[in-house]
């Protein structure tokens, strides 16, 4: 293979700690990390340094696996356009309804992106859950999944249940796959409502918890002030085996709370049919960027949160938010259309149209059907751009203009060294033990002989399920990331 042909990857992200070089493609999702001369040696050949400079016979194998996990290119790729493409594919076919039953909530957690919501409204009417049945009876879309959310939409339990069972059933007459998912506080999720909602066709339900009783109970209480977390854990314990696919706790990480994460995955890991995950949320006391960016830092320092974190694994992201894919909408009780959940209770949104009258404002979609990460800056020059896809896109240039509120943007030097920390931790133990540093994923020949042998960690904690394993030289290739999913 001739170095000539071949071009440093634009999704390369390079750093240098001291003499430790670590690697990171965002589009193969490759890791691999470098100490010493070999670390020279690579910025060498990812900087075009011609092989009979490099001075070894082993830099041709080199640098063919460095072609082979992604970190060069053929000279000329056009690898933003094969983003594009994974983009635009994914912006075609998801697509799916979220319905909002009612627009209420018994709760007023303290960080809710919808305000303050009336404890009581109208509720979907027949007409309406008869009109988004029918998109499901089609056989002309690829309508496949309901997302069931609100407010809290157990407030209005037997529209819920009406709704996905007219769903599910309109779906099947015209034999297509249906799923459907349900975001709730979980304080209604009783066992019996739960037996009632997985019969209707829900297969998997969200529930939000935030740490042990003295800040879930602060941060998410009841509208008269009470507690919830009591009674929302026991509904979780006790409706879990009622559901296909399980629940999943969704536990909102600030600085505020840095030990409510680990608190609710011991819980969480002693339940059957439980998983979790941490994502971001601005603190309660400050809603700046600069509170974004540090709540993303604090995923990464704090043991533990990496594994479960929703950023990650870091690799390609190959779905699309369903704000800005074409066949995607939100379904308000009155069967008013809009686009995103984030504008789900905002008076100063007109809907776009109606489910029921079948009207339809195409042209108003533009600003977000246009929406492309990959044309976007500083998106498009991003290192990291498969990985972030520019980030949501009602608060990433939407309207004016793209500004990066993404830990990948801002901070991605210490993400991909913790990352790599994180992996070296709990996957490659055995395979790097011979090469003289536990936890090492080192290129040398020990630990190519370590590889070879196909000795790993046997078990890999928390949620990620890897099927199949190997490293050459270090590099972990795309193929291991391809195998590793969040449950």
């Amino acid at each position: 293979m001739e170095s000539k042909s071949l071009e440093p990857s634009r999704f390369n992200c390079v750093v240098l700690d001291g003499s430790r070089l670590v690697l990171f493609n965002s589009f193969s999702g490759a890791l691999a990390e470098f100490l010493g001369t070999s670390a020279s040696k690579v910025i060498g050949l990812l900087s075009g340094e011609p092989l009979e400079e490099a001075g070894e016979a082993s830099d041709e194998a080199l640098l063919k696996r460095l072609a082979d996990a992604g970190f060069l290119v053929e000279a000329g790729t056009d690898e933003l356009a094969s983003v594009r493409s994974w983009f635009n594919v994914a912006r075609f076919r998801n697509e799916s309804i979220t319905a909002v039953p009612v627009v209420a909530c018994n709760m007023a957690c303290s960080y809710c992106r919808l305000g303050e919501l009336p404890s009581g409204a109208s509720r979907m009417s027949e007409t309406v859950i008869n009109a988004i049945a029918s998109l499901y009876g089609s056989s002309t879309n690829l309508l496949q999944q309901l997302y069931v959310t609100g407010g809290e939409p157990l407030l209005a339990t037997s529209e819920v249940l009406g709704l996905v069972r007219q769903c599910r059933d309109a779906a099947r007459r015209v034999r297509k796959p249906f799923r459907a998912i349900l975001v709730t506080n979980g304080y209604l999720l009783t066992p019996d409502i739960s037996v009632q909602l997985a019969a209707s066709g829900i297969s998997r339900v969200q529930v939000t918890m935030d740490g042990p009783p003295e800040i879930h109970d602060r941060r998410r209480p009841l509208r008269n002030g009470a507690g919830t977390f009591e009674r929302i854990g026991c509904n979780v314990e006790g409706s879990a085996g009622a559901f296909r696919e399980g629940i999943l706790v969704r536990v909102n990480s600030d600085p505020e709370a840095p030990d409510a994460f680990r608190f609710i995955g011991k819980w969480a890991e002693s339940l059957k049919n439980v998983d979790y995950y941490t994502a971001l949320t601005t603190s309660p006391s400050s809603d700046t960027p600069s509170a974004s960016t540090e709540n993303s830092l604090a995923l990464f320092r704090a043991p533990g949160l990496i594994e479960r974190s929703c950023m990650l694994p870091l690799k390609h992201r190959t779905g699309c938010c369903p704000a800005v894919s074409y066949g995607s909408m939100v379904v308000n009780p009155d069967g008013s259309i809009l686009k995103c959940w984030h504008e789900i209770a905002d008076p100063s949104v007109r809907p776009y149209g109606n489910v029921v009258t079948g009207d339809f404002e195409v042209k108003r979609l533009d600003r977000w059907l246009a929406w492309d990460p990959t044309v976007l800056e500083p998106c498009a020059s991003c290192s990291l751009l498969p990985v972030c896809m520019g980030g949501c896109p009602a608060e990433n240039g939407l309207d004016d203009g793209s500004t990066c509120g993404s830990i990948a943007g801002r901070n991605s030097d210490e993400p991909i060294l913790r990352y790599c920390e994180a992996l070296k931790k709990n996957q490659l133990v055995d395979a790097c033990s011979e090469a003289g540093q536990e936890g090492a994923i080192k290129y040398n020949e020990a630990t190519h002989e370590a590889a070879q042998t196909g000795q790993y960690a046997a078990g890999v904690p928390g949620n990620l399920q890897v099927s199949r394993t190997w490293v050459t030289s270090n590099l972990l290739r795309s193929s291991l990331w391809s195998r590793i999913r969040l449950l």
